[in-house]
Formats: C-alpha cells, sequence, structure tokens
C-alpha cells in the first residue's frame, strides 16, 4: 500500500477479536481524529478481525487491520479513504517502458484542486497533486487512471501512450459529509436533525461580489431567512435580519451573532475573513444558545490556516467600482411646471397664486441663458455625484501538522452616493493555533476594525423631495428660492451638507485565547477567555454660513445668534466571555455517542459622555474650550450579567437512526432574582431512509433521503437592562417659585416580568434525486409566548410610562424549499439553485385594548387574530367627479364628520354603515400584508473551460407598504420642498381620468390614513450578477503565481416592482424591530431616506 500523505505520527492501540472491521475503524478515529470514508457494500464481504497492537504508527495499524482484507486505503490530509483491491494481473513476460504521465486536475471553473488522488486502475500505484493541481505518474501506455477527490465525481481516462492529461472533476449535487458548523462545535451534513443553512464564503461567488458588510452578503441566500437593507448609508447600511417571521412586539426581534463562538456584529468584520455562515433556524439547532436563540442564531466562522506541509499561501482580493442610487424619485427640475403646480395647489385651498403667468413665461424665457437668476435646479444632480467604491485585502495561510495560521489585513473606501457621508475601514485578522504535545493546543484569535467618516448627515437631508428646483445652487455664496414669497421657508441642501464639520472615529478590538485539552482518546476539554471593546469618539460644529436671493440681493441669515456650535461624544462598550466546555465521543458496535456540557459566563459595561457648547470662535477649531456660551454635559452607563449552563447528547445507530437533545440554563441580570434563572431544552430525530436494505431498488432515483423532526423552546432577554428596576432621571422641582433639579421616576415597574417563550416545531425531508437534484423542505411552527409589551394605565398614576407586561402571544407558520440542481452538458456546467419561503404571521392573544400607532400619518395596530403592525386605515372609493354625487349622498342622508369633500376629493367607504363619512377609527377597517408572506431567490451558476458566470436574484411577494412623508402625502407644502412629477396628473376640472385625487395647501381631506397609500411592496431583484476568467497555469506559472481569476460584476442593477415609493426596501422589516408597536407597517420616513446603491465593479484575485 502506498500512502499519499506524509507525516502522520499517531500512535494506535487496538485490542479485538472477531470484531467487524467497521467498529476497528471507528476506535482509530477517535484516537487519531482521522475520518473514513468506505460504503457499506464495500465492507459487506469484509468479515471479523482480531488484532492486537500497542503504541504503533496508524499507517502500521492500517496495514495489519486490512491483512488479508480485499480492501486497501488511502490517507488524504484528515480522511481515510478504503477502496476494494484490484483484481490480480497476470504477469506480462514482455518488458513494457514506462512513461512519466504529467497534468493537472482543476475544478469545472479552471481551480486547481489540491490533493486529488490520482491512481493507476489495478494496481496500488497512487500520488496526489500539488497545490497548483499538478501531479506526476509513472505508468504504462496501456494503464488506465483513476482520478478522484471528495466531493467531485471520479473519472477513469485511458494513458493511450500519453504524457500529458488535463483533468475537470466536476462536483456533486449534494456532499452530505460536509462540515456545518454548529453550536459549539461541527457535525457532517448527513447526521444533521435541525434546520440548519449553510453558506460557503470562500466560493468565488461569494468572493466575487462587491460586499460591503456581512449581513447584506446573506440576501437571497437561504429559505426562510428575510434580509433588508432599509438605507445605502455607508455609515450604517447593515441589513436587518428576520428569520422565520417577526416574533415579538419589544423590539428584540434579530438574531443572535456568533463569531467564532463568540457573540459580537457581524458588520465589523470584513467579508473576505469569513469561510462559512451558518443559520440556525428551529430550536434543535438553536437551544444550545437558549435565552438568546428565539429569533434564530447566525454562526460566522472565519478563515483559519490548513496543514500544507509547512507552505505558506498569500492571497490578493480586491475590486473597485462605482456606485450609483438605485432607484429616485422623479422630481420636477423645471421650474415653470414647478409654478405651475404651486399655483394648482393654491388655487385648490382657497389662496392667491404665487406666480403670474408673467412670470411663469419670463422664467420659461430667461432660464435658457441665465441659470443663476432663473434656475431649473435638479437638486439629486446636485448633492448626489458618482461614488467610487474599493476593497482590498491580503491574506497569509498556511502550516504544518504544529502551526496553523491566517492572517489578513483588509481596506475599504466607500465615498458615498451623497455627498460628505463616505466612509473608510481598516480591519486586520490573525487566527493562530499551536499543537503544543498530542494532548495540548494553544490558539488565539486577535482582530481589529478602525472606521473613520464625517458626521451624517441623513437625518438632516431631504433626499426623496428635496428642494424645490426654483432654488439655486452656489454662486460664491449660497442661494434661496427666489420668486412668489418663498424666501422665508427654502432652504440650500448644499449649505446643510456644508454647514456641518467633524469626525467620528471607531474601533473594534476582540481578542479570544483558547487552550484544548485532550486527556483521553475521544475527550476533549475547551476553555477560552474573550474580550470584545468597542470605542467611538465624535465631534462635530454647526457653523452659520450665509444665503442670498440673488435677485433680490438681500442676504439671509440662518442658526442661533450665537453663531457656530461645537459637540463632542464618547463612548465604551466592553464585553468579557469565559466558556468551559467538554465533549466525548464513543462507539460501541453500531452505536455512537457524542456528550456537550459546559458553562458560559459573560459580563458587558457600557459607558458614554457628551458636552456641546455655543458661539464657536473660529470654524477650523474642534475644542469645546474653543466656544464660549451655553455649555451642557450628559452621561449615561449601564451593564448586564449573564451565567449559563449547557449539554447536547447526539446518538446514533448504524448511522441511520439520529436523536438529538439539547439543554441549557440562562440567568441574567435583567429580570428579578425570582424569575432570573430560565431552561430551554430541546430534541430532534431523524431517520436515513436511504441507508435501509429495502431501499436499494430506489437508489438509483432516490440516493438519498432524510426525514426529520424537533421540538424545542428558546428564550428571548432582548429586553432593556434594567426593566425590573426602579429608574430615576434628572428632573425639575418647583419649590416656593424656585426650580430645584432632583429626581424622578422614570416609569412604572413590573419586577415579575419574566423570559419571553419560543416553542418551535420543526418538520423536514432532505432529499437527492438521480445525484443531480438536492431538496430540503421544511415546515415549522413557531409559538411565542409571554411577550413583553407595554399595558396602558389610569391617568392617576401621573406622567410616568407604562410597565413591562408578560401580556402577547404570536405565532409563525411556515413552509422552506431549499432545491439544487446539477447537469454537465458537454464541457459546461450548470448548476441552478431555488429558494422559497412561506411564513404566516398572527398575534394569538393580546390582553388590554388594541394599540393604534401614528395615527394621522400612518397607522399600524396590534390586533389579537392579526399580523403584527396590520394597515388601520380608512378604505377610498374612488374619486369624486362632481358636484351632483355630493348632493345625491346628502339626500340620501350621508353626513360628513369634517368638511363636506368637494370633486376630485377622495370618497371614502362607510365602514360601519352608520351614514356618516368619519375621520376617526369608526370608519377605518385593517387591512393588507405588513410583513411578506413569500420570499424567494433563485441563483445560477455556468462554468466552462477557465470561464465562470454566476447571476443571483430575490424578492417577496403578497406584501404592502404605506406611504408616507411628502413623497405621496397629497398635502403640500409651498417653500422649502419640491415636487414629484406625477403631482402634475392631479384631479382638475380638464383631467378627470387620473388616479390622483385633489392636492391642498396643509389640508389632509385626501391624505392621512387612507388605503390609497397602500402600495404594493412586492419586487423582484437581480442582486448580482458576474462574469469571471480563471488564467490558465501556463500564463502565470513563471510569475509564480498559483492562481488568477478576473471577473467583472454588476450588483442590484436590475428590479421590478410596482412600488410608488423610493424603494421597496427602503425602511422596510426595519421598522418591526422598533418598540413603538409600529411594527413593519409605520409609514417611512421618505423625507431623510439615503437611497440604496447598485455597484458595477472590476476585480481580482490572485495566489501565490
Amino acid at each position: 500500500m502506498q500512502v499519499t500523505a506524509k507525516g502522520y505520527s499517531q500512535q494506535v492501540d487496538l485490542s479485538f477479536t472477531s470484531t467487524p472491521v467497521t467498529k476497528i475503524f471507528k476506535s482509530i478515529k477517535k484516537q487519531t481524529g482521522y475520518d473514513f470514508l468506505f460504503t457499506d457494500e464495500m465492507l459487506r464481504d469484509a468479515g471479523s478481525v482480531s488484532i492486537s497492537l500497542k503504541k504503533v504508527p496508524l499507517q502500521s495499524a492500517l496495514d495489519e487491520c486490512l491483512k488479508g482484507l480485499p480492501l486497501e486505503y488511502t490517507i488524504f490530509e484528515k480522511t481515510i479513504v478504503i477502496k476494494r483491491k484490484p483484481p490480480v494481473q497476470p504477469l506480462n513476460p514482455d518488458p513494457v517502458l514506462l512513461i512519466n504521465v504529467s497534468g493537472t486536475i482543476t475544478d469545472e471553473t479552471g481551480n486547481p484542486l489540491a490533493g486529488a488522488s490520482v491512481k493507476i486502475k489495478g494496481s496500488n500505484k497512487t500520488t496526489i497533486t500539488n497545490e497548483k493541481g499538478e501531479f506526476t505518474i509513472a505508468a504504462n501506455p496501456d494503464d488506465k487512471l483513476e482520478f478522484s477527490f471528495i466531493g467531485y465525481q471520479s473519472q477513469e481516462i485511458a494513458v493511450n501512450g500519453r504524457s500529458s492529461l488535463s483533468i475537470v472533476l466536476k462536483i456533486v449535487v449534494q456532499d452530505i459529509d460536509e462540515a456545518i458548523v454548529v453550536g459549539y462545535g461541527t457535525q457532517k451534513k448527513v447526521n444533521l436533525t435541525g434546520a440548519v443553512s449553510s453558506i460557503n464564503f470562500e466560493s468565488k461567488e461569494m468572493t466575487s461580489r462587491p460586499l460591503v458588510n456581512v449581513s447584506t452578503a446573506l440576501e437571497g441566500l437561504s429559505a426562510g431567512t428575510a434580509v433588508i437593507q432599509a438605507s445605502g448609508n455607508p455609515q450604517n447600511n447593515n441589513a436587518t435580519i428576520n428569520i422565520r417571521g417577526i416574533g415579538t412586539l419589544n423590539g428584540g426581534s434579530e438574531p443572535l451573532v456568533i463569531i467564532d463562538g463568540q457573540p459580537g456584529d457581524m458588520n465589523t468584520i470584513n467579508p473576505m475573513d469569513v469561510a462559512s455562515v451558518s443559520i440556525l433556524k428551529d430550536a434543535a439547532s438553536s437551544a444550545i444558545y437558549g435565552s438568546r436563540a428565539a429569533n434564530g442564531v447566525i454562526l460566522i466562522t472565519t478563515k483559519t490556516g490548513s496543514n500544507s506541509e509547512g507552505k505558506i499561501t498569500f492571497n490578493y482580493n480586491g475590486y473597485a467600482g462605482t456606485t450609483a442610487p438605485t432607484r429616485l424619485f422623479d422630481i420636477i427640475s423645471y421650474t415653470p411646471d414647478y409654478m405651475e403646480l404651486v399655483n394648482r395647489i393654491q388655487r385648490n385651498s382657497g389662496v392667491a397664486e404665487a406666480f403670474t403667468p408673467e412670470r411663469i413665461a419670463e422664467w420659461t424665457e430667461k432660464s435658457k441663458t441665465d441659470p443663476v437668476l432663473y434656475p431649473n435646479t435638479n437638486w439629486y444632480d446636485v448633492i448626489m455625484k458618482p461614488n467610487l467604491l474599493t476593497s482590498h485585502t491580503i491574506s497569509a495561510r498556511g502550516g504544518n501538522e504544529k502551526l496553523n495560521i491566517y492572517s489578513a489585513i483588509g481596506y475599504q473606501d466607500n465615498n458615498g452616493v451623497v455627498l460628505r457621508s463616505g466612509v473608510k475601514r481598516y480591519n486586520f485578522r490573525n487566527n493562530l493555533s499551536y499543537k503544543i504535545t498530542d494532548w495540548l493546543k494553544l490558539g488565539n484569535i486577535i482582530t481589529g476594525n478602525f472606521q473613520q467618516n464625517p458626521p451624517d448627515i441623513s437625518n438632516s437631508l431631504f433626499i426623496v423631495y428635496p428642494n424645490p428646483s426654483i432654488t439655486p445652487v452656489y454662486n460664491g455664496i449660497y442661494g434661496v428660492a427666489m420668486s412668489g414669497g418663498l424666501d422665508t421657508q427654502a432652504g440650500n441642501l448644499l449649505e446643510e451638507i456644508d454647514e456641518q464639520r467633524g469626525e467620528t472615529k471607531k474601533q473594534n478590538y476582540t481578542g479570544k485565547l483558547y487552550a484544548v485539552i485532550t486527556p483521553i482518546a475521544g475527550l476533549n476539554i475547551t476553555g477560552s477567555y474573550f474580550l470584545d471593546k468597542n470605542i467611538s469618539d465624535a465631534w462635530g460644529s454647526y457653523i452659520s454660513l450665509p444665503r442670498k436671493n440673488f435677485q433680490t440681493d438681500v442676504f439671509l441669515t440662518t442658526g442661533s445668534p450665537y453663531g457656530s456650535s461645537i459637540y463632542r461624544s464618547f463612548n465604551k462598550t466592553d464585553r468579557q466571555v469565559v466558556d468551559l466546555y467538554a465533549e466525548y465521543q464513543k462507539s460501541f458496535g453500531s452505536h455512537t455517542v457524542k456528550l456537550l456540557a459546559g458553562y458560559n459566563q459573560e459580563q458587558w459595561d457600557y459607558t458614554y459622555f457628551s458636552g456641546s457648547k455655543l458661539g464657536l470662535v473660529s470654524n477650523d477649531l474642534n475644542s469645546l474650550d474653543a466656544a464660549a456660551f451655553q455649555p451642557q454635559t450628559s452621561g449615561s452607563g449601564e451593564a448586564y450579567r449573564t451565567r449559563s449552563y449547557f449539554g447536547r447528547i447526539n446518538y446514533s445507530f448504524e448511522n441511520k437512526y439520529l436523536f438529538e437533545a439539547n439543554l441549557r440554563a440562562d440567568g441574567s441580570s435583567r429580570f428579578s432574582p425570582e424569575n432570573r434563572w430560565g431552561t430551554f431544552p430541546s430534541f430532534s430525530a431523524g431517520w436515513i431512509a436511504s441507508k435501509e436494505n429495502f431501499w436499494r431498488s430506489l437508489s438509483s432515483t432516490i440516493d438519498f433521503l432524510k426525514i426529520r423532526a424537533s421540538w424545542g423552546k428558546l428564550g428571548n432577554n432582548g429586553i432593556g437592562n434594567y426593566a425590573w428596576q426602579d429608574v430615576y432621571g434628572a428632573s425639575n422641582y418647583s419649590f416656593n417659585g424656585v426650580q430645584v433639579q432632583g429626581l424622578a421616576p422614570q416609569y412604572l415597574v413590573n419586577s415579575d416580568i419574566s423570559w419571553e417563550t419560543t416553542d418551535v416545531t420543526n418538520f423536514g425531508a432532505d432529499i437527492s434525486l438521480f445525484n443531480k437534484l438536492s431538496l430540503t423542505v421544511d415546515y415549522y411552527d413557531k409559538f411565542t409566548h409571554g411577550i413583553l409589551a407595554d399595558m396602558p394605565i389610569p391617568g392617576v398614576n401621573g406622567p410616568l410610562d407604562p410597565p413591562l407586561v408578560n401580556a402577547a402571544e404570536v405565532r409563525n407558520k411556515g413552509i422552506e424549499v431549499d432545491a439544487k440542481f446539477h447537469e454537465n452538458i458537454g464541457k459546461l456546467s450548470v448548476v441552478i439553485g431555488v429558494l422559497g419561503a412561506y411564513n404566516t404571521n398572527r398575534i394569538i392573544k393580546y390582553k388590554g385594548p388594541d394599540v393604534i400607532e401614528n395615527h394621522g400619518s400612518g397607522a399600524s395596530s396590534w390586533t389579537e387574530g392579526k399580523p403584527i403592525g396590520i394597515f388601520y386605515v380608512r378604505e377610498v372609493d374612488h374619486i369624486i367627479q362632481d358636484q351632483k354625487e355630493i348632493d345625491q349622498l346628502i339626500s340620501q342622508g350621508y353626513t360628513w364628520q369634517d368638511a363636506t369633500p368637494g370633486p376630485g376629493d377622495f370618497l371614502y367607504k362607510d365602514a360601519n354603515g352608520d351614514k356618516i363619512f368619519q375621520t376617526d377609527e369608526t370608519d377605518m377597517v385593517l387591512k393588507g400584508h405588513p410583513i411578506p408572506l413569500y420570499n424567494y431567490a433563485v441563483n445560477i451558476n455556468l462554468a466552462y473551460g477557465g470561464f465562470d458566470f454566476y447571476a443571483l436574484a430575490n424578492g417577496v411577494a403578497k406584501y404592502d407598504k404605506q406611504l408616507g412623508g411628502y413623497s405621496e402625502g397629497l398635502n403640500a407644502m409651498v417653500g422649502g420642498y419640491g415636487y414629484a412629477k406625477r403631482w402634475l396628473d392631479s384631479w382638475t376640472p380638464e383631467n378627470k381620468s387620473t388616479t390622483i385625487p385633489k392636492i391642498y395647501l396643509n389640508d389632509d381631506r385626501n391624505s392621512g390614513d387612507n388605503d390609497y397609500f397602500l402600495s404594493p411592496g412586492d419586487y423582484f431583484r437581480i442582486r448580482t450578477i458576474q462574469l469571471g476568467y480563471t488564467l490558465p497555469q501556463s500564463l502565470i506559472s513563471k510569475a509564480k503565481i498559483s492562481r488568477a481569476r478576473i471577473y467583472i460584476n454588476l450588483e442590484n442593477y436590475f428590479q421590478f416592482t410596482k412600488y410608488r415609493g423610493m424603494d421597496p426596501e427602503t425602511n422596510n422589516l426595519a421598522a418591526a424591530n422598533s418598540a413603538d408597536g409600529g411594527g413593519a407597517s409605520s409609514a417611512p420616513n421618505y423625507t431623510n431616506t439615503y437611497p440604496l446603491f447598485k455597484t458595477a465593479s472590476f476585480g481580482l484575485n490572485i495566489s501565490f
């Protein structure tokens, strides 16, 4: 037997009598950690083996174990591949000259496969490929070579006297032996009994995308995982993630994020440092994290070193691209049109028209030659400029049997699509592990992330409806609107941007030290200490800049009479985590048991302070001492502590009957001592039916089938740190006519609050058909009870906020489907993936009256039997076309609670049938889908030679959004705001066929809470399209480059939607995480929504 790997020094003890060889393999695996790869059919005729060895090398043990059996083995890295021995060939009396056959083995995209096996059929002669996929083997001219690699289809090629071969191996549709990261360990995919999605971030599809953070990278990659990017602001463009719906009303609905075993923020790490992401969706997979797992768990594993016989591989991954808004409103930028619309709105409102026909005609003519005095300003063109987005990551990776290392540095520069909104990020990572002895391994993970950006201007920008086109921009001084009495209301967006100075610096450092002790075979004890430190230091000043009416030559003063102001703020967060856990695995006969038990402790501390002053003596200074008036300071601090005990047992019988149980007990300082501890169990089972003997007749069609079921209880401690305690704040009291500062309680306390609890039942199946189509289907029922919510209190209690009460229940039910198809058409490889999810959300119980939020500008409700945040609106029947219709309604006895409408106004439905058209809740109904019923995605991956193509698209269906702000309010304000072009089509006596009613000035008779402002939020977005080419080795090998790939990418470039707002994703599910009851349906504040952006980029991946 020729062994295909070097340096194995493990010592093995074996003592068995008449024992099945599978049991001996399991003993070797326990002692060495090496996996075995074989089929049951292969070992059916192996019989029993008697063996007695003491402290012999692994190779010697394998040789002795297989002596006399029709089996042989090959060792590759940490896997021992068992194969049948070929039949004995008769000796050829005629001497045959051997030839050296050389070549390369790659995947379908041209990437070299290091460690692939090359074997002469019918012999024991074997070799493996190097890191460039190259091999050389001496063979007879008429030999046949067998090429194989785990996860790929094997090939057999006749030599036919050739000395050079190029081999392309094709992937299999489902790698059931893939290792999936789970809580406190890994499991093979074949043995999972929970609902887990796994995403490989090292694939070329992920490394070739212009990813700005990890959260947005997950869009469209996991069934049942809704990933919504609500803002394109580079300083805060993190996505909101909801797994299997929204299960709480108190705001804590995002999943727990674990990075390399510790809680963290996924948006602080470089996406290029990530190896894989596992999304734990059901209780069986999440319960090991207990009280923080009710909304699911996202496990992020970063890259580590590998045993490459001491070699270090260097990699560069970088891209550069341009970004632009995905979608903007069509704003009136031709001032005569703006003037005509203003006049129409004022006529509708009974106000004198601002612009005479002569003034409009003058502007029409003179704007052609004098854009300063007669501007037609497109403010989008002013405040939004082409943006350059660049990212560079350099890494080193490798090691040997003792030392493994991964080190990387990264840089990202995103200027933003709006002026002065960019951000620069720097990061480094060092993952190191060192095997001290056979029983002790030490390691550390050290990271640093730094961010620099100017002050966040998005909250002061009316980005959707900016200044009107009548406002000039800048002519040595900032301009203001110059006609019709608009001067005092009009602003200048460029001035608002330029008047803000400053800088924010954010720093994040993490350090983890760990040790793994193996005192006996099969037992690993792990201990770790983790520190996460976040620091934010910011300063800013607001300076007063003059504005001028260019036509009247009059200056306008703005801002404080003290002139410029300055502020400074600082906050720091420290998180410390200690983990200690032991894992033991034992096999006996056909049984395998794996046990886990551990302890976790965490402490979190936060401090904040800020100061501000007025009267900055110079705009170039950034010190508080440089200002003189009205100093103000503030500060706060918070802390919480947790302590936990956890355990897990995995059991399998004959590797086809699977069982798992988890238990975690959590104690949290966020609850009173009487309710501090919560216990969260889960149970799951699986049956691999395709391993049964009776399945053989079906195996050619259904080659794999596993059926799963699970139930578990999870918790949610996502509430304030002091919700059960009396909290006092500064307050002014009047004593003898003098204001004196003292302390006052902030809210009523309920010390009996306890954990929100979620029970999750899951049924699933994993199927593989024809080794071409894989299918995963899951059904779940997620029931959350004891939900914390504010309860109304009598007015006699004073102006205190109401207490939290465990008052509500919410249920999410759904189905998830994940399908993948793989086919090879000649040299073309085709992989197509489809994801789909259906989720229903209902409030089952809510103690107290229904909660109606945001009445008057977009209302939503918490109502039993309805989804969270269902819309509460008046229904529009139609637009009234003439006075006769109104007179007829009055003659039939109808009246109006408020002013009687006129032609061009909405006629609302009389919901309660009392013949009174009311504007309050009496005539309002619950309507719409505030949370998407359907989420779906599709991806396609093509490879031909060195070329590869990848596309990903996703969308939602059965989803409504409520328009808000001035985007569709139809309640106009004249002066500081521009208007949408579609308003030019509003109702007039000459334009009755429109769907847009009359628009009034400061009058909401046709706006407010009505279903006209419910717009379909369904969308289909092509997330990414990329085309890549891997350069051939013959071209790059002379430059000592082992791999080089170039690519172009379009990200978020195409979208299909009927949504009338800015973008169906902006201000989407993010609102559901608010604690104000607005839910997913809260009307978006479009007036300061930073647009999402699309990116066209070019990138390069190089390894050497």
